[in-house]
């Protein structure tokens, strides 16, 4: 996952970023509950980690199952999103 925000100044200190244990807490939050899609989960991933902070212009996002529920297939499945949002 990448995040891009604006910075008004040099950063000394975690008020003027991006406080990644919220951005933890907001994905973590989201896998305890099943989704049909992984699409749907990104979408739903991203919208809240924009809300959480106003400064945040894009976000990227990659999610992958590893042992997804496909008949006789051995490997992973993967979704890639991104959003870049206005100000």
């Amino acid at each position: 996952m990448s995040i891009s925000f604006d910075a008004e100044e040099i950063i000394h200190s975690l008020k003027q970023t991006i406080n990644y244990v919220e951005v933890y807490d907001i994905v973590k939050k989201h896998f305890e509950r099943p989704r049909q899609l992984l699409e749907m989960l990104a979408q739903e991933i991203t919208e809240d980690i924009h809300e959480s902070d106003a400064r945040i212009r894009s976000v990227d996002i990659h999610i992958k199952k590893l042992n997804p529920p496909i008949a006789n297939f051995l490997g992973s499945v993967g979704v890639s999103y991104s959003k870049a949002f206005t100000p």
